[in-house]
């Protein structure tokens, strides 16, 4: 059987630490987890040791994303190689997402296991234009080309990653994350950016970027939100994993929703 390692992260406030706890236990019961690692401000250092000593200024709750999400790559790369247990995939599963447990959903995620064990690595994008959510600086150190502008970004709410495939996907977003505060932060390039710019994601735009320059063309289908009221967490029901937005402890699953958590 495959060691797969399931991450949450949840830094500031305290409600998004409560978020990440609710994370991970519905999703001990949608898949038997060699581990689910939840990281916090009190064990980042031991995830992520790089990242935390070289831009250890800005992780802090004062920093949008605890430091623009600059430590998520690291911990990424280094659970993947087996720093934190034998691992041959990771799940990343956001603390604002919802884990929704019934008997399809959890043979739905089998089935994504299993795709993204062929594939190396399992994304979904957003119809959002690169080169409106990736600053011009970070598109130029990619070598940019025009696909890469006009074709959507690959969102890094919940993914897949596995094997020699995924460890490389992990180790060059790595590589970029190190290449400066700037690179992660919402300061403008020295060059103007492209017409259109709304705003740098941050750790988002660096792990698009790579993906396409690897040449990675596979994408998975766009994870529910159900978040939007009666009908849309209802209609959420057939996804294992929603992309809620949920910052808090609590579910907005219904009740009777809550009820195959324990099936």
């Amino acid at each position: 059987m495959e060691n797969w390692i399931a991450i949450t992260a949840g830094f500031s406030p305290q409600e998004i630490q409560k978020a990440a706890r609710r994370v991970k236990h519905d999703a001990s019961s949608l898949f038997s987890f060699s581990n689910h690692l939840v990281i916090t401000p009190e064990n980042l250092s031991n995830f992520a040791p790089t990242t935390h000593d070289k831009y250890k200024e800005y992780l802090n709750e004062n920093s949008f994303g605890y430091g623009y999400f600059v430590w998520k790559a690291e911990i990424v790369m280094n659970v993947l190689l087996g720093e934190h247990g034998k691992c041959d995939g990771i799940v990343w599963i956001d603390a604002g997402c919802e884990v929704f447990v019934s008997p399809w959903t959890k043979l739905k995620f089998k089935n994504s296991l299993s795709k993204a064990r062929e594939s190396g690595y399992m994304f979904f994008e957003l119809n959002t234009p690169e080169a409106q959510y990736s600053k011009n600086k970070v598109l130029r150190y990619f070598g940019s080309k025009f696909i890469y502008d006009l074709s959507p970004q690959i969102q890094a709410t919940h993914f897949f990653l596995h094997g020699e495939q995924g460890s490389a996907i992990a180790r060059k977003w790595f590589a970029a994350s190190m290449q400066g505060i700037d690179f992660l932060d919402h300061t403008p390039s020295e060059f103007s950016e492209i017409e259109g710019f709304v705003l740098h994601k941050s750790d988002q735009s660096l792990l698009s970027l790579t993906v396409k320059s690897l040449n990675l063309m596979e994408r998975t289908k766009v994870p529910p939100a159900g978040n939007r009221g009666f009908i849309s967490r209802w209609s959420a029901s057939r996804a294992p994993i929603w992309v809620s937005r949920n910052r808090t402890g609590t579910s907005i699953q219904s009740k009777i929703q809550r009820l195959f958590v324990n099936f």
